[in-house]
């Protein structure tokens, strides 16, 4: 049953009018799910909206911002699939795992989504697994944990934190702060580039992938391993070695057996430079 805590909005309606269109509706209502001290696992599936992660304030209480939100013609039939959109709640003590689900489209109604806002300290959470079809999923906290993270069209944004990560997205970037990678980790997309500042530990595997867009990453310049680079259609330039290397389509680099490197595009170019 899923717990609510408080109606934060009431419901809104906003009406636009398009040359050679009826009104466009959208009907939106804000819910809150508290957070208790002993929650470390959150897993949340929306969609049409998405996922983010604020670091959060002191004396801020932990919590999850449910938005959902309905368009459409009719407002009487939007606000009944308001009413409709189910919430599973699976929740345990140590988890929180929300689910939304969308209901059969009426006449009147156009579409909608679901948004999660999540409020939690960043020490308290190893697990966060965030699912959405249609959305940016962020993670603003600086991370302690393990990251699921994945997307059929949107960005998937890190701004820094450390742990193990597992991201894709079919259509958008992917965007790295500054993260610590703790154990082997996956980031791929369809068609994104892929860029920002990634330290790796000593051992474990690791993959950057892309269909169509560049990559480009900043590592310490003594960072060690074995990098296999691939790019059918680009440029690969390979910064962290003192003298360069620059090479056309595939690149093998040796600076340990550990950890394994492999960092894949179709149509781009591959840049790795030292983080200075």
């Amino acid at each position: 049953m899923f717990r609510r805590a408080s109606v934060l909005a009431a419901i809104v309606v906003l009406v636009l009018t398009f040359s050679g269109c009826g009104p466009s509706l959208v009907v939106t209502s804000e819910e809150e799910y508290p957070l208790n001290a002993m929650v470390s696992v959150i897993d949340l599936n929306g969609y049409n909206g998405g996922i983010r992660w604020y670091p959060i304030e002191p004396g801020e209480q932990p919590r999850i911002t449910i938005t959902k939100e309905v368009r459409g013609s009719d407002e009487q039939a939007m606000q009944q699939f308001l009413d409709e959109i189910l919430l599973e709640d699976d929740s345990t003590e140590f988890e929180v795992v929300l689910r939304a689900v969308q209901p059969k489209l009426m006449k009147g109604v156009n579409g909608s989504a679901v948004r999660f806002d999540v409020y939690a300290p960043p020490e308290r959470i190893t697990h966060f697994f965030a699912y959405t079809h249609n959305g940016l999923i962020e993670v603003k906290a600086d991370f302690r944990g393990y990251l699921g993270l994945n997307t059929s069209n949107g960005r998937i944004v890190l701004w820094s934190g450390q742990g193990e990560v597992d991201a894709k997205t079919s259509n958008g970037a992917i965007e790295l702060g500054r993260v610590v990678l703790t154990g082997s980790s996956t980031f791929t997309t369809s068609n994104g580039r892929i860029e920002g500042v990634v330290i790796l530990p000593p051992t474990g595997r690791f993959i950057f992938e892309t269909s169509n867009g560049y990559i480009r990453l900043r590592m310490p310049s003594d960072t060690s391993g074995t990098f296999y680079l691939y790019t059918s259609n680009g440029r690969i330039n390979y910064y962290l070695d003192s003298e360069g290397i620059t090479q056309e389509n595939y690149l093998c680099v040796t600076r340990g057996a550990q950890p394994v490197v492999d960092i894949r595009t179709s149509n781009g170019s591959i840049e790795i430079v030292p983080d200075r």
